[in-house]
């Protein structure tokens, strides 16, 4: 500052991974505490909160529908795909 503004976007999970069946996508986004996951849309609309505060900077911003505060033992695709 003040010539560039540093802020972050932390998503969740968005998109199902290579190795995630859809059922498996849709039984992660539904654990959320929210019940559902953050959509590609709620990440873009984050993105353009940062352009329209200016006095903004310095700030990460987790969307994850709640996740974070999950207490997951491992990766959300063993969790959901039942892999060992």
């Amino acid at each position: 500052a003040p010539i560039a503004r540093i802020n972050a976007v932390s998503p969740g999970h968005t998109l199902p991974s290579p190795e995630q069946t859809g059922q498996g996508f849709n039984l992660a986004q539904s654990q959320s505490p929210l019940g559902y996951g953050p959509t590609p849309d709620d990440i873009a609309q984050t993105v353009m909160l940062y352009f329209s505060v200016p006095s903004l900077t310095g700030q990460i911003v987790t969307v994850d529908s709640g996740e974070h505060m999950m207490n997951r033992h491992r990766d959300v695709v063993f969790e959901t795909e039942g892999l060992e």
